[in-house]
C-alpha cells in the first residue's frame, strides 16, 4: 500500500485556494454591511445627483432626472428628460412624501417612511431570501464602488446588484436580473455626482404651479386594525398569512380622503416591491390590468397587484389574496350608489 505525498506546487495551490476562500468571505462580509447601511439610509453625506432610467414604465425612452438627498434623509427627484414628463417630481421631507403628477394635476400625499423601521423589516428578509455576494465595482462617476449582488432563492424572482460608494454608501447604479431573459438590465445609473456639505432646506419643498387634486393617505396603520381601515374604507380588506416567494405584509394605507376610498398593501421580501390596492369600483370603471400591474374582483372588491416583476409572481401574490377572500366567508358590502 503505497502513500501520496502533496507535493510542493499542490500545497501552493491549496495555500492560494484556501486565501481566496477568505478573501471572498471578507468581500461578502464587507459588501453585506455596506447594503444594508445604505438600507438604513446612513449615507453620512449629502448628495446631488444627475442619473438616467432605462426603460421608465415600460417605455423606450431612458428618463432623465436629479437627486437631492440631505444627510439626514430628507430627498428630491425632479425630471430633466425627456420634455413630455418634465414637471414631475417628488419629494420627502422626512414627515411626508409628496409626487406631483402634472399631467393628471394629481399630488400623491403618503406618510415619509421611516427608514429605520423599514430597514429593520426588510434585512432579516434580505438575509432569509438572497444569497449575496461582492466584489470590487470600479468606478462610477468618478467615485469608487462595491458591486454587491443579491440571488433569489427563488430562481424565477432572479435578483438585483447594486453598485454602492465606498465612502457614503450611496447607491451609483442598479441592475435586475431577468430570470427568463437570463440576463442583467440597467435600472438607474448616476452619471455625475457632487456632495455639498450643505442644502438648502428650501429644496425640499414643493409648490406645483396652478390647480391640482390631492390624494392623501394616512398614516401606516399596523396589521391588526384591519377594523379601522374598515371604517375608513367602507368594506373588510383581504391580508393573506401565507405569500409566495417569501413576500410579507410589511404596511398598509387608508385612503378615505377622496372619492377612490381604497387600501393600500406594501409587500417584500427584503429586495423586490409588491403594492396591492384594494377598493370597491364603481359602475362604469375602466381599471384592468395593463403591463406592470394584474387586477381581479371577487364578491365585488378589486385587487390590483402592481409591480415590475414578472408576470406570473403579479398573479401568484393576486391568487393568494383572492383565496383568503373566498376561504374566509369574505362578504363584500354592496356598493353605494349616489
Amino acid at each position: 500500500m503505497s502513500t501520496l505525498l502533496a507535493t510542493p506546487a499542490k500545497v501552493a495551490l491549496l495555500a492560494i485556494a484556501a486565501v481566496a476562500t477568505v478573501a471572498s468571505a471578507q468581500n461578502a462580509d464587507a459588501g453585506r454591511d455596506l447594503l444594508y447601511r445604505s438600507i438604513r439610509g446612513e449615507n453620512r453625506a449629502n448628495i446631488v445627483a444627475i442619473l438616467v432610467q432605462h426603460n421608465q414604465d415600460g417605455d423606450e425612452d431612458s428618463v432623465k432626472f436629479k437627486l437631492t438627498r440631505s444627510i439626514d434623509g430628507k430627498s428630491r427627484q425632479s425630471v430633466i428628460a425627456p420634455l413630455r414628463l418634465q414637471g414631475k417630481e417628488s419629494v420627502d421631507d422626512g414627515t411626508k412624501s409628496y409626487t406631483f403628477l402634472p399631467d393628471e394635476k394629481m399630488m400623491i400625499v403618503q406618510p415619509s417612511a421611516n427608514v429605520r423601521e423599514d430597514a429593520d423589516f426588510r434585512i432579516p428578509l434580505i438575509t432569509k431570501n438572497y444569497i449575496l455576494s461582492a466584489k470590487s465595482g470600479g468606478k462610477i462617476a468618478n467615485r469608487s464602488v462595491t458591486q454587491i449582488t443579491a440571488m433569489a432563492r427563488e430562481a424565477k424572482l432572479g435578483g438585483v446588484r447594486f453598485w454602492l460608494d465606498n465612502e457614503t454608501a450611496h447607491v451609483m447604479k442598479k441592475s435586475g436580473f431577468d430570470y427568463e431573459a437570463e440576463e442583467w438590465t440597467t435600472d438607474y445609473e448616476v452619471l455625475r455626482a457632487d456632495f455639498p456639505p450643505k442644502i438648502d432646506p428650501a429644496i425640499f419643498k414643493i409648490s406645483p404651479i396652478g390647480g391640482f387634486e390631492t390624494l392623501e393617505y394616512g398614516a401606516r396603520t399596523k396589521l391588526t386594525s384591519l377594523k379601522e381601515a374598515e371604517k375608513a374604507i367602507g368594506f373588510v380588506p383581504t391580508a393573506p398569512k401565507d405569500l409566495p416567494f417569501g413576500f410579507q405584509i410589511q404596511s398598509m394605507q387608508t385612503n378615505s380622503k377622496s372619492s377612490w376610498k381604497s387600501l393600500s398593501m406594501r409587500l417584500t421580501d427584503g429586495l423586490q416591491k409588491v403594492t396591492v390596492y384594494q377598493w370597491k369600483p364603481s359602475k362604469n370603471e375602466t381599471i384592468s390590468s395593463g403591463t406592470s400591474s394584474t387586477v381581479e374582483t371577487v364578491n365585488g372588491i378589486k385587487y390590483m397587484v402592481v409591480t415590475e416583476l414578472d408576470p406570473w409572481v403579479r398573479k401568484s401574490v393576486l391568487k393568494a389574496f383572492v383565496r383568503t377572500a373566498m376561504n374566509h366567508n369574505y362578504v363584500a358590502f354592496t356598493f353605494d350608489t349616489l
